[in-house]
């Protein structure tokens, strides 16, 4: 059920700044990849389809503005050479704003929902997470730090590449060293993965006390790093701040090819989101 919210929080926040089209689908994609987890039967399904149309229309006209403010922020920090970590720790703040409006928005709808899930389908659900922890664990477990850290070189390229095009060989070199420079987490993320996990199928096995549903979901939902180690969260905020200033630094390496790549991309995701939520000038 995690995944709904993510489905409902990322992909919204995400995908919604890809194209009209791609937003245009997000009932059905939601839908396809709730089918994933569970099964609804036909009550819960036009209790889901309700709050997921309401949810879409608050969404559309509330938070896709929002965005498009976040970004044509951005934008302007981009083109006027004022990007600063600082500036990108608030951003991330934003996004995280974005998501608590998000989980506040359909809580209400979807605790009952969950209440509602009889023994297969929360069987279901344990059955589907299960096999996403073992696919994480096999996929990074017996890795070594080398090969992390080429795989996060390989990531984090491909990422900036989508947004500024093709990487000069200082921004590769800036990617590289920050990757090796990190602290490596991969363990201690697995671990309260497992956790996390641990205490959400506690919280299923209990949803027929509402109550107390609603109590540990939020917990889960908006505070999942209270169940970090100190250890964990620690290294996690000294990678932030390294990634804020690596990228910094590969925003001021950027040609000016890369640099009108971004401003084009940022336009197009800025139009888009004026023209779904009805903003114009």
């Amino acid at each position: 059920m995690r995944r709904l919210w993510l489905l409902l929080g990322t992909v919204l926040t995400l995908t919604a700044c890809s194209t009209k089209m791609t937003y245009s689908f997000l009932d059905w994609a939601i839908e396809w990849r709730l089918d994933d987890y569970v099964t609804l039967n036909d009550a819960q399904e036009r209790q889901f389809d309700k709050a997921l149309q309401s949810f879409l229309v608050w969404h559309r006209k509330q938070e896709l503005p929002r965005y498009s403010a976040d970004l044509k922020s951005l934008r302007t920090a981009l083109q006027q050479g004022t990007l600063t970590p600082e500036f990108l720790s608030n951003f991330t703040d934003q996004a995280r704003q974005h998501w608590l409006r998000i989980f506040s928005k359909t809580f209400d709808d979807i605790v009952p929902l969950v209440a509602s899930f009889d023994a297969q389908q929360v069987a279901q659900i344990k059955q589907q997470l299960s096999k996403d922890q073992q696919k994480l664990h096999k996929r990074y477990q017996h890795k070594t730090p080398e090969q992390l850290i080429a795989d996060a070189d390989e990531r984090l390229q491909d990422t900036l590449e989508d947004w500024i095009g093709r990487l000069t060989v200082p921004q590769q070199q800036l990617v590289h060293s920050y990757n090796q420079q990190r602290l490596q987490v991969i363990r201690l993320w697995l671990d309260y993965r497992d956790e996390w996990y641990a205490q959400f199928v506690d919280t299923l096995d209990n949803r027929h006390d509402q109550s107390q549903l609603r109590t540990r979901l939020k917990s889960l939902l908006t505070t999942p790093e209270q169940l970090r180690s100190p250890a964990f969260q620690q290294q996690l905020n000294a990678n932030s701040k390294r990634l804020g200033q690596m990228l910094v630094q590969v925003a001021k390496e950027m040609t000016a090819k890369q640099r009108q790549h971004i401003l084009r991309k940022l336009d197009e995701l800025i139009s888009d989101l004026d023209d779904l939520s009805g903003v114009t000038g």
